[in-house]
């Protein structure tokens, strides 16, 4: 008779996932909110060194100069021109032939494909968009638009920096 050997059991590592737990319950319909846990607040014995206040001369001066840097249009360089087209193209494709849940679930599926990250190079075949294939490009722009759309709180967490050139595209869509 043989006996098969048990192995011990390696401990699993979460995956990463980019909504928290308190995110994804509030996404979802019906859902409770979840309490927040709380840790005791460690207290060293050693002060902390503060830092001087900024003079207030020196921090308008910066704000203005922020300012005018943001207000001066600078130039895209062509793969920024492509991609205010291809997101031009994505909000168009979004307000003619899906509704806000459905676009909601192509930034889910996008975000998922998303995660081993995006080459330029590849073809990409969304679910929720049957038939179609997209490029590095195509496929960005439908993953920033459909989650700006969908989650504009959230934005900031699928670390893409298309802020300025999804606000360029805006303005033009919105001029049509």
């Amino acid at each position: 008779m043989i006996r098969k050997r048990k192995r011990p059991q390696q401990p699993t590592q979460p995956e990463p996932c980019l909504f928290s737990d308190e995110e994804m319950a509030a996404m979802l319909p019906g859902a409770q909110e979840v309490p927040a846990q709380r840790t005791e607040e460690v207290k060293d014995d050693i002060p902390t060194p503060q830092a001087e206040a900024p003079s207030p001369v020196l921090e308008e001066e910066k704000e203005k100069k922020e300012e005018k840097e943001e207000k001066e249009e600078k130039p895209l360089t062509y793969e920024e021109e492509r991609m205010v087209h291809d997101m031009i193209s994505a909000m168009q494709l979004f307000d003619t032939e899906y509704n806000a849940s459905k676009v909601r679930l192509i930034a889910m599926e996008s975000a998922t494909l998303a995660q081993g990250g995006i080459h330029m190079g590849q073809k990409y075949e969304l679910p929720a968009i049957p038939g179609r294939r997209f490029d590095g490009s195509q496929f960005t722009a439908i993953y920033y638009v459909s989650f700006a759309r969908s989650f504009p709180s959230m934005i900031d967490r699928i670390n893409l920096p298309l802020s300025f050139i999804y606000e360029r595209a805006v303005k033009e869509y919105e001029a049509m």
